[in-house]
C-alpha cells in the first residue's frame, strides 16, 4: 500500500555513492532501487541496490524484470518495502514525460539526478518527487550525517 511522501531519508555517504555510480554508468542514465519503510509521510533509505540500465540509453532507463522480482521478494523477506527509484537525466533533475506515466504506476519517492555537465556531477542537484493523487510533487530530501 502507497503512502503519501512528504521527506526521504537517505545517508550522505549514499549520495555520494549513486554520484560515483552515475560517474561510473555515464553517458547512459544510472537507475537503482531503495529499500527502507515509510512510517507516516516519511521514507527511509536502509540499503540501495544499484541496477544495469538494459536499455543502455543516455535518455531512458529500464530495469531487468528479473532484478525487480529479487528486490521486492528481498524487501519482503526483511519485512521492508521499495521507498524509491533513483536515476539519473542527461538535463534537469525533474520527471521527463515517460517519468511521468511510471511514476503513476510506481507512488513511490523518485530521487533524479541532472547531469547538465559530465565533468561536474553532484549530489547537490538531486530532487526527489512523488506521484500522488494525480499530480506530480516535490519530496524533501533529508541528508543523515552518519
Amino acid at each position: 500500500m502507497s503512502s503519501e511522501i512528504h521527506v526521504i531519508t537517505i545517508r550522505d555517504s549514499d549520495l555520494d555513492k549513486l554520484v560515483e555510480f552515475t560517474k561510473k554508468t555515464y553517458p547512459y542514465e544510472s537507475c537503482a532501487l531503495f529499500i527502507g519503510n515509510i512510517n507516516g509521510h516519511k521514507a527511509t533509505v536502509d540499503e540501495i541496490l544499484f541496477a544495469e540500465n538494459i536499455d543502455y540509453s543516455h535518455v531512458s532507463f529500464s530495469i531487468n524484470p528479473e532484478f525487480l522480482y529479487q528486490v521486492y521478494m528481498k524487501a519482503e523477506k526483511e519485512n521492508k518495502v521499495i521507498t524509491g527509484i533513483f536515476h539519473s537525466h542527461p538535463t534537469v533533475s525533474a520527471p521527463s514525460s515517460v517519468d511521468l506515466k511510471y511514476m503513476e504506476y510506481n507512488p513511490v519517492a523518485w530521487i533524479i539526478l541532472g547531469v547538465l555537465d559530465e565533468t561536474n556531477i553532484k549530489k547537490e542537484d538531486m530532487r526527489a518527487y512523488q506521484y500522488w493523487e494525480n499530480s506530480i510533487k516535490e519530496v524533501k530530501i533529508e541528508i543523515m550525517n552518519i
